[in-house]
């Protein structure tokens, strides 16, 4: 895993920091310059730039996978998320009962 993970990391950072060497020598060269080569520079470094950045959710998703522990600390991180937004609901639905309850009580003619 820690090997499949090293070389993806490589290949696409690697991939993204010829495309900005590209992008710095096409600036400083004023011989070669291009519009078509400018368009496919641009477009080839989008794609590989947007690629380098699914590194991190690359990571999640093995971790996610095959590490144990990684899903119970992650398991008992969600089940206290869910704990506090459940327990406040039920708060707020018995407050909203209750503030139903006194203007049903206050509207009620004696």
């Amino acid at each position: 895993m820690l090997v499949a993970t090293s070389l993806i990391y490589v290949l696409l950072y690697s991939a993204a920091a010829v495309i900005k060497v590209v992008r710095v020598l096409l600036v400083h060269s004023i011989v070669v310059y291009n519009h078509d080569t400018w368009v496919i520079v641009g477009k080839v470094g989008a794609v590989v730039l947007s690629l380098s950045s699914l590194v991190f959710a690359y990571n999640f998703y093995i971790y996610l996978i095959t590490g144990k522990r990684f899903r119970s600390e992650l398991k008992k991180l969600f089940s206290c998320c869910i704990r506090y937004f459940s327990s406040s609901a039920a708060a707020v639905a018995v407050a909203d009962a209750a503030e139903m309850a006194r203007r049903a009580q206050a509207n009620t003619p004696v």
